[in-house]
């Protein structure tokens, strides 16, 4: 009998101009096994802002779709991956020419009864012969060989070139258009040094360190996981929101310097530029470290241990969670009884977010013919690992507020 894993990633396309998704990823130990998982924290993010991100943007032929193989990645855990040889015709960002390599995960190994597919639900899907123009990451999954990279934004940062035309999940446009969008990206203006300051201050509230080392990365238009505007279906499945100016909230994005686990990630920030309100803490790799390959990594980072274990009990983790709560909301006492508990998983030894408190104010109402993003509702989650560590935290309530 062939063993098959389903991967299943939540997609949620919002629309804002032309519009891309990232993702965090959590998987399995072993996906070359029978029990595989993965799962995903959306990132919504533009063209502009997936281009200025990504470390090459390229145009090219699919060449060669190689065997699946299994192999480890980062963290040393078994993972399914495929490659694909790429011939690039054109070269938008960073330089790349020639034949490289495209490596995601997913694929078939084995044979007969021994063969396990892994499938990773809206994954980019590329094919011998395709003309593609793909948003490129150095890094992915796996410590990648020179002239290997990973598609960044998942199935968003690939578009199929036909007949001048663009193609991807969301729309069909002119190249022209997208590639505008790619070369000219907008950034908004920097902060003067006593609004960084301020975010900083409430940072530094949130994980009550106050000498935490934080470093300001950018301004972005609208945070990664809020949206509110006029939703109008553009395809089976797909959806572009327009945002009315009032419902713009700029925000601005921190990383700390200091390291959280073996990996060498760190907790990235985001401020509400209005009121310095912290939004959401999600885990990444910093920006300084993106070229270090895997063993550099292990050697510099062996010290910190893993976000997972050793494994603390629901009654540890919750006050763990409710100290980073009420450090953040100032009505805390009062909306305290109102969170659900959410445990996502039965082995909290394996799972990186094995426990969630939930949110929402179900009372709020948007105006009429405006929809949210990820929520219509105010929503405030912390989700915290097994071993007691933080690595989600969302806060929407103060951006529900013009």
């Amino acid at each position: 009998m062939k063993k098959k894993t389903i991967i299943s990633l939540v997609i949620l396309v919002v629309v804002v101009g032309i519009a891309a998704a990232t993702y965090f990823y959590f998987y399995s130990k072993d996906q070359c096994g029978n029990n595989s998982s993965l799962s995903a924290i959306l990132i919504k993010k533009t063209v502009p802002e997936l281009a200025q991100e990504s470390d090459a943007v390229v145009i090219g032929t699919i060449q060669e779709v190689l065997p699946s193989q299994c192999k480890r990645n980062k963290s040393g855990d078994k993972m399914v991956y495929t490659d694909y040889k790429l011939k690039v015709e054109q070269s938008i960002k960073g330089n790349v020419n020639g034949q490289i390599t495209i490596r995601l995960p997913g694929g078939t190994i084995g044979s007969g009864a021994n063969q396990i597919t892994v499938s990773v639900e809206d994954n980019p899907e590329l094919a011998k012969g395709e003309k593609v123009l793909v948003f490129l990451d150095k890094n992915g999954f796996f410590a990648l060989p020179k002239n290997y990279y990973s598609i960044h934004g998942a199935m968003m940062g690939k578009y199929q070139i036909t007949d001048s035309q663009a193609i991807n999940l969301v729309e069909t446009l002119p190249i022209g258009v997208l590639m505008n969008e790619i070369i000219a990206p907008s950034e908004p203006n920097r902060p003067t040094s006593d609004k960084i300051e301020s975010a900083k201050t409430s940072i530094r509230q949130f994980t009550n360190d106050p000498n935490l080392e934080l470093n300001y990365i950018t301004t972005e238009k609208n945070p990664s996981n809020f949206t509110v505007g006029k939703v109008t279906q553009v395809g089976e499945g797909t959806w572009r929101t327009d945002t009315p100016k009032e419902w713009e909230r700029p925000i601005y994005v921190f990383q700390q310097t200091k390291y959280i686990d073996s990996l060498c990630e760190v907790y990235e920030y985001e401020i509400d530029a209005r009121n310095n309100q912290l939004i959401e803490v999600h885990v990444k790799y910093p920006q300084s470290d993106m070229e270090l390959s895997q063993e550099t990594k292990a050697k510099k980072c062996s010290s910190y241990g893993s976000l997972y274990t050793p494994l603390k009990t629901k009654t540890q983790i919750e006050a763990i969670a409710m100290d980073y709560l009420s450090r953040s909301i100032s009505s805390f006492n009062q909306i305290r009884s109102q969170f659900v508990f959410k445990p996502s998983t039965k082995n909290a030894v394996n799972a990186p977010a094995a426990n969630e408190w939930f949110y929402q104010d179900t009372s709020y109402k948007l105006p009429e013919g405006l929809s949210g993003d990820v929520y219509n509702y105010p929503t405030i989650r912390i989700i915290v690992s097994s071993g007691g560590k933080l690595i989600y935290y969302f806060n929407s309530v103060e951006l529900f507020k013009n």
